[in-house]
């Protein structure tokens, strides 16, 4: 019954990216793309609306209904118009990008446009019904339900990205063979005459541990090799040290730090 933080962020850093559309519709019913904002919703918003004077963003440009026709042509739809607003809450309104369809066996991914229009929430994201809670495309869904955890955007968001004009070279970390950050444990701290700092590996690979000081000027190299899998213990040397200093460990999967204090 918790909500993942991780998820969280990285459904608000697409946003941030360009997933994001400044489709409205003001009180009195009329859709609009940056042109009629309605001051309530500008004291809602946790941003200020930028005046894009009926300018679209480059999210909808891609935004076009079951026809195929795109929104921002002003020839089938004016900005403002209640046609807009027809088709905002029409519930058929997709993304169509070469990158986004390719991710989706060539079809368009369906975008959320429910009957109820709700600033923030129609439009910009993928459809709650076709990418469903859980599924590796729910990231971008306007929901989030509990224990939902997706640290890998998916490939539809990736293709919308990559249509909006960002270039894509995602590194991913098998945290089965990487060093555990809680593993990793100093004792006894603070350090009164040695002490030990104890790390498991998951899998073989090359470590390196050194202690910095504050300044991030490197005092010594502990372990410089190939270890494999297992746990390990790796005396601190402290001789010389007094105050507040970090352990250091790098792998090729992961970086990991910890503070020890010498009195």
């Amino acid at each position: 019954n918790q909500f993942d933080l991780v998820n969280v962020a990285l459904h608000e850093f697409a946003h941030g990216l360009g997933f994001y559309s400044i489709a409205n519709i003001d009180d009195q019913g009329i859709g609009s793309f940056s042109l009629v904002i309605d001051p309530a919703t500008s004291l809602l918003a946790s941003f200020p609306i930028p005046n894009l004077a009926g300018k679209p963003l480059i999210f909808d440009l891609f935004v076009e209904n079951l026809q195929g026709e795109l929104l921002i042509d002003s020839s089938s739809f004016l900005n403002p118009s209640l046609g807009l607003a027809n088709q905002f809450t029409s519930n058929n309104l997709f993304f169509n990008g070469t990158n986004a369809m390719n991710a989706y066996n060539n079809v368009r991914p369906r975008l959320y446009a429910p009957g109820v229009f709700s600033f923030g929430s129609s439009v910009l994201h993928l459809d709650e019904s076709s990418f469903a809670p859980h599924s590796e495309d729910a990231l971008m869904t306007p929901n989030s339900s509990p224990s939902e955890a997706n640290h890998i955007p998916g490939p539809v968001t990736i293709g919308v990205l990559q249509d909006l004009g960002w270039s894509i070279n995602p590194t991913y970390i098998d945290e089965n063979i990487a060093i555990k950050v809680d593993d990793i444990s100093i004792y006894p701290n603070p350090v009164f005459t040695n002490a030990t700092m104890s790390y498991d590996l998951r899998k073989k690979q090359h470590v390196n541990v050194s202690i910095y000081n504050l300044q991030g000027k490197k005092i010594t190299t502990l372990v410089d090799e190939v270890l494999s899998e297992g746990s390990y213990n790796t005396e601190l040397e402290i001789n010389g040290l007094n105050g507040l200093y970090l352990v250091v460990l790098e792998s090729q999967y992961r970086k990991s730090v910890s503070k020890f204090l010498v009195k």
